[in-house]
C-alpha cells in the first residue's frame, strides 16, 4: 500500500503575544456581552469562534484569538491572497483557535486531526496555514478539526492561526493531502513567489501563475479509503502512542 509521509511545516515568526485572553461578560438580564473584537469577527463572517468562547468546545485560549493585530493581519491576507484562495477553490480565510483539551504531537497535524476525528466525530479539514514573518509570508499545508458542533479548532499548534480551508472530509471514508508549500517574499510578492513540493527545492514562479484555477486539482490528492487504513497513520500511532493495541481497539470498535 502507498504510504504518504506528511509533516506540517513550522516557522518562527516572533509575533506571539501573552496575556491576550478575551473577556466575556453578561448584563443584568443574563445576555452575553462579547468584546468588540469578537463582534467584528462575527460581522466579518469569521465563524465558529463564539461557540468556543461559550464553552461548547474546550476553553477560551490563553493566547488571544481576536486581538487587533490578528484581525488586521487577517484582513490584509484576505485582500492580498485572493488569488491563492481562488486557485485552490478554497473557502474564506478564517481565524482558528487552539484546542487545548488533548496534547497532540508537534508537526503531525494531519495525523493528529485524523486521530481526534476518528475518536470524537466531526470532520477533518485540509487547507493552508498562513504565517506572516518580517520578510515573507509562508503558506504551509495544514489540517484542523471541525468538531461535531461545526466549529473549527486547531489541535496541533500552540497559538491561534490564520487558515484557508480547502477540503472538508470524513476520514472514516476517504482522505485528502497535499505536499505543496508557498513563500511570498515581501519585496517581490506582487510579482514573483516561491513554490515547493518537498520543502527543500524551491522554484520561483510568477505571481500570475496562481491565477490557474486548476491548482486545487493538480496539487491536492485524494484517497478513496479510510485514513485509518493508511500505513503512515498506523506508524504514527505506533510511534507516539504506546498502548497501540488498546488505541486500535478503541478506534476500530466503532466501525465494526
Amino acid at each position: 500500500m502507498f504510504v504518504v509521509r506528511e509533516r506540517c511545516q513550522s516557522v518562527q515568526t516572533g509575533q506571539s503575544t501573552n496575556g491576550d485572553r478575551l473577556s466575556v461578560g453578561s448584563n443584568k438580564n443574563g445576555k452575553t456581552l462579547w468584546s468588540s473584537a469578537v463582534t467584528n469577527q462575527r460581522n466579518r463572517r469569521i465563524h465558529h469562534l463564539q461557540d468556543v468562547m461559550k464553552g461548547q468546545i474546550g476553553d477560551v485560549p490563553d493566547k488571544g484569538i481576536s486581538d487587533d493585530r490578528k484581525l488586521n493581519e487577517l484582513n490584509n491576507i484576505i485582500e492580498e491572497f485572493e488569488d491563492l484562495r481562488k486557485s485552490f477553490r478554497g473557502h474564506q480565510f478564517v481565524l482558528v483557535p487552539q484546542y487545548d483539551d488533548d496534547p497532540m504531537v508537534p508537526k503531525e497535524c494531519h495525523h493528529n486531526v485524523t486521530k481526534i476525528q476518528l475518536e470524537r466525530g466531526g470532520r477533518t479539514v485540509l487547507g493552508f496555514n498562513i504565517l506572516q514573518a518580517e520578510n515573507e509570508t509562508f503558506v504551509s499545508h495544514h489540517s484542523v478539526w471541525q468538531t461535531p458542533t461545526g466549529s473549527l479548532v486547531d489541535v496541533t499548534l500552540d497559538e491561534p492561526m490564520i487558515f484557508l480551508p480547502v477540503k472538508y472530509y470524513d476520514a472514516n471514508k476517504e482522505w485528502y493531502f497535499t505536499p505543496t508549500l508557498f513563500r511570498f517574499p515581501s519585496n517581490t510578492k506582487r510579482t514573483r513567489i516561491l513554490h515547493t513540493l518537498d520543502g527543500r527545492e524551491w522554484i520561483e514562479k510568477p505571481r500570475r501563475w496562481l491565477r490557474n484555477a486548476n491548482h486545487g486539482y493538480e496539487f491536492i490528492q485524494h484517497r478513496k479509503y479510510p485514513r485509518y487504513e493508511d500505513e503512515g497513520y498506523q506508524e504514527y500511532l505506533e510511534e507516539y502512542y504506546k498502548d497501540i493495541k488498546e488505541v486500535r481497539k478503541v478506534i476500530f470498535s466503532s466501525y465494526s
